[in-house]
């Protein structure tokens, strides 16, 4: 079972009982949300600045989503994350780090590689060839469970990202 994580929308995130909401950095301050959500729930936050992960932690998230590694059709002028800069984040954040942005079988080793808790696909076949989105991301789930994903070894992915070792690094 993989819980909910609806992106941007608090109140849909609270209409349907998600298991949580994804914010950016254009919406809802993490400090509102956790508020607004309660404990229980999952609230993630995108950072691409350790100044932003820090803020993230000091307003209570449950991890950072940190990308995006290729151009997306979704935030084509973005700038791009490099692979030693996203393994920097990984060791400096006090709570995980989960590759977003264009996340492709292909990358998602070299992403765990760097020290990520996790990849996360928001559109699923929008940036691969599989033909439904659902498609997409059972195969990304299927690699990651049997180990067929290039230099990772088979895991079995948690409800929640596991805790990090705190202390900033």
């Amino acid at each position: 079972e993989i819980p909910l994580v609806i992106n941007d929308r608090v109140d849909i995130a609270i209409a349907v009982d998600a298991a949580g909401v994804h914010i950016g950095q254009g919406d809802l301050p993490a400090d509102v949300v956790r508020r607004i959500l309660g404990k229980e729930k999952i609230v993630g936050v995108s950072a691409k600045k350790e100044e932003e992960v820090l803020q993230a932690i000091r307003d209570g998230a449950d991890y950072v989503g940190a990308g995006a590694f290729v151009s997306t059709g979704t935030k084509p002028n973005s700038s791009l994350m490099t692979f030693d800069y996203f393994e920097d984040l990984c060791s400096f954040s006090e709570i995980p780090v989960v590759g977003i942005g264009g996340v492709t079988e292909d990358l998602a080793a070299k992403i765990i590689n760097c020290g990520a808790a996790g990849v996360s696909e928001r559109h699923g076949g929008h940036y691969t060839r599989a033909t439904t989105p659902t498609t997409s991301i059972q195969g990304l789930n299927l690699s990651f469970r049997t180990g067929t994903v290039p230099g990772i070894r088979p895991v079995f992915l948690p409800d929640k990202p596991p805790p990090r070792p705190t202390g900033l690094h």
